[in-house]
């Protein structure tokens, strides 16, 4: 029996001993060798056939994307889109054509449910007026016949917007001429099913403009947009089955309010900011909306004296929220800035995240599932123009900017889409080829 014992006794050893060159052996190769995983931007692609502008971009919780945007094909202006498979490649677009014929399209608009299931939808012109149409893909699929929206008399003209929630019921708004105003309205597609008919969410007796929209994860909705005739901002919400609330007032009647944004995370807690004009100076506001508590009085975000424009927001799963706008200072540079929100707190003081010495526009943020923030932008060193990145760190602070796109190239237009894991994909405008270009962010593993 101590014979058996002591031979046991020296295999365990020795395959001890064996475990720990192992390992010794893997971490020297984890030193010395480059990990195709570590944290990194990839080089861009282009996606897109020449003369493409307006990119959009959405991504499904598996880092899986589509990238929308419109095509000039010599005679008329097309949708296009392509589908992006993680850990592969964009896949050859498509043109998401149209059953009305040679009809100039424009503004897409691109949402994706966790699950791969995307919803488009577009500006077309009809011969008579402007319309609304939609497609719609299942993950792996094909895109569908499009189909009208819209009412069919007057334009339906403001650039339309779309949400879908995981279990692939999309909301759409747009802005739609009654034949005295420009109103907002809406309609909802259960998923595989077919379109409501649209229904006015703004006063059929005021002008609109800039509708935006986002869903939960239960399918209930909300909509923003400026009230023009009163320079308000606006909004109302969808519970899911029921009907539109009536509208209320977001921001204050004593400012000049005007083109919101607005992000919605999957509790259904939302923020929404705009640019306001008081005593001559234009600058940021926010507000947040909570189930059952609706919407908080306006924030002043910005700093006070500069000029700021350009907006936007994002919101993480547990109700923090950022928001990024341009701002021009002394001299002629121009900047981004940001200000931080967690859940239940105040607006931190507003932060630089561009560098000096060009002009930094067009910023977009998103959230990962950890609230970790990414935003991206386009910045003009008056030699070339490059789509730029920075990073917020959950509880962190922003990272010194990142170049995305390629040096000695005008580049422009970016947006961003963000995996619950950290993987992004942005898409932009590079003017130089006149193509749209993409590269993904891999986190560290």
């Amino acid at each position: 029996m101590k014979l058996y014992l002591y031979a046991f006794l020296i295999f365990f050893t020795k395959e001890i001993e064996m475990i720990k060159v192992l390992f010794t052996h893997l971490l020297l190769l984890c030193l010395f060798c480059i990990n195709p995983l570590e944290a990194a931007w990839s080089k861009p692609v282009t996606i897109s056939s020449p003369i493409s502008s307006v990119p959009e971009v959405s991504i499904d919780a598996f880092g899986n994307g589509v990238a929308i945007w419109k095509e000039f094909d010599g005679a008329f202006t097309n949708v296009q889109a392509a589908t992006f498979v993680k850990g592969k490649h964009w896949k050859k677009p498509t043109t998401l054509s149209s059953v009305l014929g040679n009809n100039d399209q424009a503004n897409p608009q691109v949402s994706i449910n966790t699950l791969g299931y995307a919803v488009a939808v577009w500006e077309e012109f009809d011969g008579t007026n402007s319309i609304v149409r939609s497609s719609t893909l299942p993950f792996g699929g094909t895109w569908s016949p499009p189909v009208t929206i819209s009412a069919p008399t007057f334009d339906s003209s403001q650039i339309p917007q779309v949400a879908v929630d995981p279990m692939g019921n999309a909301v759409a708004v747009w802005q739609r001429h009654n034949g005295s105003f420009n109103i907002t309205q809406a309609a909802t597609l259960p998923f595989e099913g077919t379109w409501s008919t649209p229904v006015d969410i703004s006063l059929t007796t005021i002008d609109t403009f800039s509708p935006q929209v986002g869903v939960d994860n239960f399918g209930n909705a909300i909509a923003v947009w400026t009230n023009v005739t009163n320079q308000i901002i606006q909004g109302a919400t969808l519970p899911f089955g029921g009907a539109w609330t009536a509208p209320v007032n977001i921001s204050s009647s004593s400012d000049l309010s005007n083109v919101p944004d607005l992000a919605v995370n999957p509790a259904g807690n939302g923020v929404a900011v705009w640019t306001a004009l008081s005593s001559g100076n234009f600058f940021t506001q926010a507000s947040t909306f909570t189930p059952g508590g609706g919407w908080t009085a306006p924030t002043d975000i910005s700093s006070i004296g500069v000029t700021s424009f350009e907006v936007e927001a994002a919101i993480d799963n547990f109700g923090n929220a950022v928001a990024v706008w341009s701002v021009s200072s002394i001299g002629t540079d121009i900047f981004i800035q940001s200000a931080y929100l967690p859940f239940g707190s105040i607006w931190s003081a507003p932060v630089t995240l561009s560098s000096s010495g060009g002009q930094a526009f067009d910023a977009h943020v998103g959230f990962d599932a950890l609230g970790n923030a990414t935003a991206v932008w386009d910045f003009n060193d008056g030699v070339q123009v490059l789509i730029q990145s920075s990073m917020l760190p959950f509880g962190g602070s922003w990272t010194t900017p990142q170049n995305i796109s390629s040096a000695g190239q005008v580049s422009d237009s970016p947006q961003i889409s963000i995996d619950p894991l950290g993987f992004a994909l942005v898409v932009w405008v590079n003017e130089t080829f006149s193509s749209i270009q993409s590269a993904s962010w891999t986190p560290h593993p």
